[in-house]
């Protein structure tokens, strides 16, 4: 920790505040008790906000919480402001910057799938976060990750844009592209020694790994779907992606984001379902599952978490419960674009289709 003197008691407490709400984020993903003491921090007086001690877990505390732009604003006024006197800590706050940097850029490219400068600057802040190139397990975690962002580009920025020719071309391109790299993700897991598998921090970033490459190779076939009709052959993928996403969960089962995809696989299971002539009985169970993954997100792991909102209200409005659907579309637009991570058109069109009772459409 950085060689500085605590201001006050008051900056004490708030920091021992703050370090209580870290371990309750790593322990039980509740963001609750982290933003009382982010407030909390930011609220501090003056002598508090420049003390690098501060700063720091509020930067922590901010990456936890997802926002990612006060982190890096927080680290980055450590590095250009001097607050630090112990010169050799700089390193662990130049690794936290690449992590956040990584994060605000991932953002912005999940808003704008379509924009193919993304791909280049996303696997540069990779490699700044995994510099070494001769740990096969940080390698396969960089990897995991740019396919887990791959995957994310394997959908129209506007639904209403899906079907055109130039964003089947796209992606179908990326599909394969993210589907191919998760699996070589986990070849080199199924041929990595057992006992590299088995150590320490090694075995933690090699189940990061493998957890990350499923959850990609599974989100990228979950989107290809949207552009198939139902079939035979819509089918068998969809359940070739229930097997990626419940192996992703079942190793991160408080996970937010592994919860969250399960969900919209039920969620598009479900209208599949609904949408055969053979099937439509099997739908309901399938939305059913959907709205408890959801709810279990907003009420136990993340509240107010805009992507949860608005997959909730998509799982109602499919469902036919359109009073429902529009509650949570419209807590889903008043948070805003850029953590939500859905433009603000996507969000909207969902509102049109539930006043107008339409449980068709989709996506």
């Amino acid at each position: 920790m950085p060689d500085l003197l605590i201001p006050n008691r008051d900056v004490l407490a708030l920091l021992e505040t703050a370090v209580q709400a870290i371990s309750a984020q790593l322990d039980s993903r509740n963001p609750v008790p982290q933003e009382r003491a982010l407030r909390a921090l930011q609220e501090a007086k003056s002598p508090a906000d420049q003390n690098a001690l501060v700063l720091f877990y509020r930067s922590i505390l901010a990456d936890l919480l997802g926002q990612y732009e006060d982190a890096a604003h927080s680290l980055r006024r450590l590095m250009n402001e001097a607050l630090l006197k112990d010169t050799r800590w700089f390193e662990q706050i130049i690794n936290n910057l690449h992590v956040v940097d990584y994060q605000v850029l991932r953002r912005q490219a999940v808003l704008h799938p379509a924009e193919e400068k993304y791909k280049e600057e996303i696997r540069n802040a990779l490699a700044k976060v995994f510099p070494n190139n001769d740990d096969e397990s940080s390698v396969a975690h960089r990897d995991a990750l740019y396919a887990r962002f791959l995957a994310l580009t394997c959908r129209p920025a506007q639904d209403t844009e899906l079907k055109t020719p130039a964003n089947q071309e796209r992606i179908e391109r990326n599909y394969q592209e993210a589907t191919i790299l998760a699996g070589k993700v986990l070849e080199r897991a199924a041929s990595a020694p057992r006992r590299e598998l088995n150590a320490g921090r090694t075995r933690q970033r090699w189940k990061e790994a493998i957890a990350v490459a499923y959850l990609a190779r599974g989100r990228a076939r979950l989107y290809y779907t949207d552009l198939l009709e139902n079939s035979p052959s819509k089918s068998r993928l969809l359940e070739d992606v229930k097997q990626d996403l419940t192996r992703a969960y079942q190793s991160f089962p408080d996970d937010y984001t592994y919860v969250c995809d399960l969900g919209s696989y039920y969620l598009r299971s479900g209208h599949s379902l609904r949408d055969g002539e053979s099937s439509a009985g099997r739908a309901e169970p399938e939305f059913e599952r959907a709205r408890l993954l959801f709810e279990r997100v907003l009420k136990e792991l993340r509240p107010n978490y805009g992507f949860a909102l608005f997959e909730l209200g998509r799982v109602f409005r499919l469902w036919g419960r359109q009073e429902q659907a529009l509650n949570y579309l419209r807590a889903a637009m008043a948070i805003e674009e850029a953590r939500r991570g859905i433009t603000n058109d996507r969000v909207a069109n969902q509102i049109e289709l539930a006043e107008k009772n339409d449980t068709s459409t989709f996506p």
